[in-house]
């Protein structure tokens, strides 16, 4: 088992690449904060991704197609059609774990914190090495579900990232660190690094 350390370097390390500082890992709140965020997991593509996912011209176009129109239906806010069009497209191309992350993402913004934890765990079957936030969100969703960190503390976590507001961003990071002590370390870091240079 992994060291609560390394957990906590780990959302760290994330973090401080969402404000820009370093890292190449790439990773929720009121309906605008869910629109904001679905755009901007849309937009935000990773520099580096560590998986089995076979490559897009591999991948039966069906399957592309509906990913994508469950992508829109998630920017528009409809989760009930994208959950439908996302597992339409996972029916097809089993193998490929973009469709089952999204579907934990549009879970987590359902705020259905089990699916949620169920899909990235499904994810991290398919792709064990890595697949953009699915290992992090995997294992704070588990240490909420076990008590250990606080209901909705990865979606509040996320917050910090699609915000482009350092005001707002130390906000959020004083927020989890009232609510999760043991993320407490990290959040001294993110601070640190939101008050200067990286």
């Amino acid at each position: 088992m992994r060291s609560l350390t390394y957990r906590l370097v780990s959302i760290t390390t994330i973090t401080l690449s969402a404000i820009g500082c370093g890292a190449k890992d790439n990773s929720n709140g009121s309906t605008q904060q869910d629109e904001a965020a679905v755009q901007a997991d849309s937009d935000h593509e990773p520099e580096e991704q560590l998986s089995n996912d076979k490559p897009e011209d591999k991948i039966p176009v069906e399957a592309l197609n509906l990913h994508e129109q469950a992508r829109q239906s998630g920017t528009a806010g409809d989760y009930d059609k994208t959950i439908q069009l996302l597992q339409e497209a996972q029916a097809i191309a089993p193998d490929w774990p973009y469709p089952t992350y999204d579907m934990a993402f549009t879970y987590l913004l359902m705020k259905e914190y089990e699916s949620a934890r169920k899909y990235y765990g499904e994810t991290v079957k398919l792709a064990p090495r890595g697949f953009f936030t699915a290992i992090t969100a995997l294992d704070t969703l588990n240490r909420e579900a076990e008590g250990e960190l606080p209901a909705g503390t990865y979606t509040a976590y996320l917050s910090i990232e699609w915000t482009a507001d350092p005001e707002q961003k130390k906000s959020h990071s004083d927020r989890i660190d009232r609510t999760a002590t043991a993320v407490r370390p990290g959040m001294e870091r993110l601070r640190a690094a939101l008050r200067g240079p990286c």
